[in-house]
């Protein structure tokens, strides 16, 4: 039964692979480029089984435009970074009068790694989306099941993995975080190897990414693809402000992580 659903998966991902392109979302055609700002949203592995009609729904048209790469490469995070250097070039991205970046966790350790190695002059902020949760789940399915894994995700479930984050010591632009506090539904199916794990720390201190700007919040990852529109205005605030709203909460759930599912 377990074969099958990784087959399932597998060939899932086959078929959206082949469907994935890159978008671009305009906000307002009538307004040069250079007087124009974008956010370029950086998806994670939720996207190869969730769409993006929430991210859409949550981003476009909120006096942005709405840059969507599909960059997420089998082979490497460093495929990845080439991914989004050509998308960048071939889309005359350097034209916009500034970028805001939104990335999840692949797209945090693809984005440090883009600005140290072509340093972008018009990022104007970056918001990683960061979960001690979360982040346990690629070296989990990589210590369990190291072949159905790269079967469905290639090579770079591994070399995430593996791979520390790629620290900006220097930020060319203000950064945020998110944090989630919640289990997605694979944590969940993983829960008895997740518990095996340290303790996860939820410090902003844990996630190697200095800030001052951070927000908690009691979403998993998967809702972070399909709830989007619920956080989304403290997002829009931060891309506009330079900070949250001071409604934000900045101190780290108290809630089980799993309380979602044991009610069920």
């Amino acid at each position: 039964m377990i074969r099958k659903i990784h087959l399932s998966l597998f060939f899932f991902l086959i078929g959206f692979s082949v469907l994935a392109k890159d978008k671009i979302i305009v906000d307002n055609a009538d307004v040069p480029i250079e007087k124009r700002e974008a956010i370029l949203l950086l998806n994670g592995f939720g996207s190869l089984y969730h769409t993006d009609k929430n991210q859409i729904k949550a981003l476009a048209h909120q006096g942005f435009d709405l840059l969507i790469p599909d960059y997420i490469s089998r082979q490497s995070i460093q495929d990845c970074v080439e991914n989004v250097a050509t998308f960048y070039l071939e889309n005359q991205l350097a034209k916009y009068k500034s970028i805001h970046v939104f990335a999840y966790i692949v797209g945090s350790w693809t984005v440090n790694h883009w600005i140290l190695k072509y340093h972008p002059d018009n990022i104007s902020s970056i918001i990683y989306d960061r979960s001690a949760l979360q982040e346990a789940v690629p070296k989990i399915l990589d210590q369990d099941n190291p072949f159905s894994s790269r079967l469905a995700f290639g090579n770079i479930m591994h070399d995430l993995a593996q791979m520390p984050y790629p620290k900006l010591d220097v930020p060319p632009c203000p950064i945020a975080m998110i944090i989630e506090c919640k289990a997605s539904h694979i944590l969940y199916q993983k829960r008895r190897s997740f518990e095996k794990f340290p303790a996860p720390d939820h410090r902003v201190e844990a996630f190697n990414q200095p800030t001052v700007n951070y927000a908690y919040y009691f979403q998993s990852h998967d809702d972070l693809y399909t709830q989007l529109d619920q956080i989304s205005n403290d997002l829009i605030y931060y891309f506009k402000n330079g900070h949250f709203p001071s409604s934000v909460q900045i101190e780290p759930c108290q809630e089980d992580p799993f309380i979602t599912y044991q009610k069920h």
